[in-house]
């Protein structure tokens, strides 16, 4: 394909939002497959109504080990149900920083549980935002526990569950268990079952100027 021959490109957006007859993303997962120097990657599919699979996504993204930025919206593809190839394609992007996952209005879908997985090994992601408003077969937020735990250069978390049947309770108490995430070390900004997380800065020991001594005989 086109992509293939561009394996020195660092950033790449690809919008294909509105386009309702889309139902398969093969070719673009054999595409991306050679951007392995990719840092940034932008993929929109927002109200592509018959897409019901991103497995493509779990051979097309192993590859790209040096992106910094990742940002997948499949917002409004109501067929789709599954996230599962979420969970591979993610393993391996250990440089990743930044994560954007946005699925509102996915009403087929009814679990998260492959980003128990997914998450895992991305320890140098500092921000994550992960959109599910409106998924209305969503009833838990546990399995996350796992992926989050990990982590530990995480500082931005922001999570929509709006209209969903994770409560805001539930989110409450999904935080509370989870000792890496205490409400000494976060401030969560609530509004319904959308939340933001942000890590409290680090207070740091006062600098000390220098003491200089001279001696004269």
């Amino acid at each position: 394909t086109g992509l293939q021959n561009l394996t020195s490109l660092i950033s790449l957006t690809l919008d294909f939002q509105w386009c309702e007859k889309l139902e398969s993303i093969e070719p673009l997962a054999t595409g991306l497959q050679t951007l392995t120097s990719l840092e940034s990657l932008t993929l929109l599919f927002s109200m592509c109504d018959s897409l019901d699979s991103i497995q493509p996504l779990a051979t097309g993204l192993q590859n790209l080990t040096s992106l910094i930025s990742l940002t997948l919206d499949f917002q409004w593809c109501e067929k789709l149900e599954s996230i599962e190839p979420l969970a591979t394609g993610l393993q391996t992007l250990t440089s990743l920083e930044s994560l954007t996952l946005l699925f509102s209005m996915c009403d087929s879908l009814d679990s998260i549980q492959p980003l128990a997985t997914g998450l895992q090994n991305l320890t140098s992601l500092t921000s994550l935002t992960l959109d599910f408003g409106f998924c209305c077969g969503l009833e838990s937020i546990q399995p996350l526990s796992t992926g989050l735990q990990t982590l530990t250069s995480l500082i931005l978390l922001t999570m929509n569950f709006s209209w969903t049947g994770i409560t805001k309770k539930m989110i409450q108490d999904f935080f509370n268990s989870l000792p890496s995430y205490s409400a000494e070390e976060w401030e969560l900004e609530w509004d319904l079952q959308e939340v933001i997380a942000k890590k409290k800065p680090t207070a740091t020991a006062p600098q000390h100027p220098k003491q200089i001594a001279n001696f004269s005989a």
